[in-house]
């Protein structure tokens, strides 16, 4: 669902249970808060080119993500939520307004 007009996340995507990877770079997506939680299969999730401000704290129930890219979006810091998902092993937020780490 690259480079689409796409304003939020798709609804109802539970239903995906075998999708690995979720690619919604180049849209106009502001918020990652209804990530999908039922996704088991989910390792990587791309964002980037987006209106991405503010991430959920659903986030955290994505329990088997290790690739999460934010770059090129609008936060202004590196939300904590993203910081507790202990299976991303790539975590990219360039191109953002961050003006600090998490501690």
């Amino acid at each position: 669902m690259r480079a689409n007009r796409l304003a939020k996340l798709p609804d109802k995507m539970d239903g995906l249970r075998g999708l690995h990877t979720m690619l919604l770079a180049d849209n106009a997506i502001a918020a990652f808060g209804d990530a999908p939680t039922g996704l088991r299969a989910l390792n990587a999730i791309e964002l980037a080119r987006n209106r991405v401000a503010a991430v959920s704290e659903k986030v955290t129930k994505l329990r088997f993500v290790k690739r999460v890219r934010l770059e090129n979006n609008a936060l202004d810091h590196v939300p904590k939520e993203l910081t507790q998902l202990r299976s991303v092993d790539e975590l990219v937020v360039r191109h953002n307004r961050v003006a600090a780490l998490p501690k």
